[in-house]
């Protein structure tokens, strides 16, 4: 062994080995044991993660097996997960993925619920369905009862995902600016448009009437309570409400613009009609994510504008609205989600 080790290089730690006698007296296992400088030990023997033997194991043999795969499969373990994960381990790791898309999980206690990556709600896992807000968990395999005990543990950073929403959002504030955004009178001036008519009220589709002059677009910024200028201007010349700063009004003013879009594209390939009060309910929820990409002395104005959107919601449709999206702003509406998923 020695000059197999010299040969290969491989050298030989007797120490963290172990010497198995099969078919041995005692005193001879023993003898060799001394030589080797190794301890004896027996059946089974944990090799790569599995029990070996050279006879059939019991089904008692697999137990602390199956409890590893049981919390590595409820994300348990996933929180700090080992320098050096064994083979069974990665194996593991690799299909927890496309085990979690085809299972559903009953709340207990919580304990064993992966809040993000399990499919514990209706429709798809919550970091499916939110990727942005995902992104900025500093603890993504954080359990349902561990978030509702010390809650998202989110961190306002800029993240990749939201670096592209904001890249998006620029190019389509510059496009509409410049009155180059792909509208029907743009499109069918190119040939790619069957009509350049408006779908939701006939007229020509220019970038002034889709966000300024459509009725639906009257209505908003009636709501709002903004006047819109006669004849040509810049968008952000537009005036905001007052004790509102240029920065935290020009935010706000995005994320409406943008929400038109988004309804316009909605009636448009969708056919789903969204009222006055959806458009700005989707713009305040776009302010509580958005939220995090500023300073925190910047958030509370914003915060501020982000509930007069609200409050003009209410007051335009006469009604409340329906629960806000949970995961926007979960320090607010943590108590929403306890009332609808105890656990």
């Amino acid at each position: 062994m020695d000059d197999f080790a010299w040969a290969t290089g491989l050298v030989i730690n007797f120490h963290k080995s172990c010497f198995i006698p099969m078919h041995t007296e005692a005193f001879v296992a023993s003898a060799i044991a001394s030589v080797l400088g190794c301890p004896i030990s027996s059946f089974p023997q944990p090799y790569l993660g599995l029990p070996l033997s050279p006879t059939k194991l019991p089904n008692s043999a697999f137990a602390p097996l199956l409890l590893s795969f049981d919390r590595r499969l409820s994300g348990r373990d996933f929180a700090d997960p080992p320098p050096s994960p064994s083979f069974l381990e990665r194996i593991v790791a690799a299909c927890l993925p496309l085990y979690r898309s085809i299972t559903r999980v009953t709340v207990v206690d919580g304990r064993s619920t992966s809040f993000w990556l399990d499919k514990w709600l209706p429709g798809e896992p919550l970091a499916t369905r939110f990727p942005a807000l995902f992104s900025h968990s500093t603890r993504p395999h954080a359990s349902v009862a561990s978030v509702v005990s010390l809650g998202l543990d989110l961190q306002s950073r800029l993240t990749g995902t939201a670096e592209d929403e904001l890249r998006v959002v620029k190019i389509f504030a510059y496009l509409l600016d410049i009155d180059r955004l792909s509208t029907r009178v743009n499109l069918f001036h190119k040939g790619c448009a069957s009509s350049s008519a408006c779908a939701a009220c006939g007229a020509p589709e220019t970038g002034r009437h889709l966000f300024f002059d459509c009725p639906r677009a009257v209505e908003l910024w009636a709501a709002l309570e903004v006047p819109i200028p006669i004849g040509g201007f810049s968008i952000w010349d537009l005036q905001g409400p007052s004790q509102t700063s240029t920065g935290t009004w020009q935010f706000g003013l995005a994320t409406v613009l943008w929400s038109i879009w988004k309804s316009r594209n909605d009636l448009v390939f969708n056919g789903v009609a969204h009222s006055t009060a959806s458009t700005l309910r989707r713009a305040g929820d776009d302010l509580s994510l958005w939220r995090w990409r500023l300073r925190s002395p910047d958030r509370e104005p914003l915060d501020r504008l982000r509930s007069r959107f609200l409050t003009r919601a209410v007051a335009y449709n006469n009604t409340l609205p329906p629960p806000p999206p949970v995961l926007y702003f979960p320090h607010v509406y943590m108590d929403w989600l306890l009332g609808r998923f105890r656990v």
